[in-house]
């Protein structure tokens, strides 16, 4: 199913331990180990993850060459467990608050079996005044129209690759949906290695996953323009916790050219239970399960 799955190759099994050292030890030594596909993580129902977001340019980078788009001010994650029509999902909740003064509620109903993916897309905007000005919802469980199993949304990758398999040199690849006028993106996705994060929300012991765009497999026959474009195009860094359930501690990814767009950074405020408020920007702003019709899941999905 995933593309380069016939030569994936075992290697020395790596156990994690408490310092950085024996990471970059464990790193040398793993080599390219491939992810055999995301697994359903064990989330606590409820978890709620805050975020302070903010922009810098690259030194000696001039404002004028700040390409405009409107900053993302702040980010809260919420993912709740349900279950309908006797399958368990996901649903993760994401809320961007933005400079401009309106908030964008992203929501990723995930189904939690193998493959894991989204299965369900919704995306609200709601304006300073609190008029909702945009409302869609996008199924992809549908049999009519063959998704790929690997196939996810960009703002719903801190979700998808909490399912990999953490090691040094883990490998995956993933079709990413940017919006309904895009054809997918093939994604690479790499476990570099450990770091030690600092974040308001404290100190963090993380593995830094890279997502890079496989140019080869976008333009395909036109790969000789990829390589001439690759200076610009940009790649992104998630760094996830070593502990599970390998919460989102930080991000850092450009969403426009290499040198002429600000790296725009995600860092962990706080993680903890929902709490009433929580719930309630689930219940105005998220679809709720009841409201959510599914295809039957294929026989073969395993709970």
């Amino acid at each position: 199913m995933k593309r380069r799955r016939a030569d994936r190759v075992k290697t020395g099994k790596w156990t994690a331990v408490g310092s950085l050292a024996a990471l970059g030890v464990g790193l040398a030594l793993a080599g390219g180990v491939f992810a055999n596909g995301l697994k359903p993580p064990k989330i606590p129902d409820g978890e709620v993850s805050r975020y302070r977001v903010y922009e810098r340019a690259d030194k000696g980078q001039s404002e004028s060459f700040v390409s405009p788009r409107e900053e993302v001010q702040e980010v809260r994650q919420i993912i709740i467990t349900f279950e309908k029509d006797g399958q368990r999902y996901y649903r993760f909740f994401r809320a961007e608050r933005m400079a401009g003064g309106h908030t964008t509620y992203y929501t990723y109903v995930f189904r939690n079996a193998e493959p894991f993916r989204f299965v369900v897309f919704s995306k609200l905007v709601q304006s300073q005044s609190g008029r909702i000005v945009h409302d869609e919802t996008t199924y992809f469980d549908d049999p009519g129209h063959a998704f790929s199993d690997d196939l996810n949304h960009f703002y719903s990758l801190p979700m998808a690759i909490r399912g990999l398999n953490f090691a040094p040199g883990a490998k995956e690849d993933l079709q990413i949906w940017f919006s309904g006028h895009f054809t997918p993106w093939q994604m690479d996705v790499l476990v570099e290695g450990g770091e030690l994060v600092k974040v308001p929300a404290g100190s963090f012991r993380c593995w830094r996953v890279k997502v890079d765009p496989d140019l080869k497999s976008i333009f395909k026959r036109w790969y000789w323009l990829a390589r001439v474009l690759k200076t610009w195009v940009p790649s992104y860094y998630y760094w996830f916790s070593v502990e599970a359930p390998h919460v989102l501690v930080k991000f850092e990814g450009r969403f426009g050219p290499v040198g002429f767009s600000p790296i725009e950074v995600q860092e962990l405020i706080s993680v903890g239970a929902a709490t009433e408020e929580d719930r309630e920007l689930l219940r105005r702003y998220s679809p709720a399960p009841e409201n959510l019709h599914f295809y039957e899941a294929p026989g073969n999905l395993t709970r």
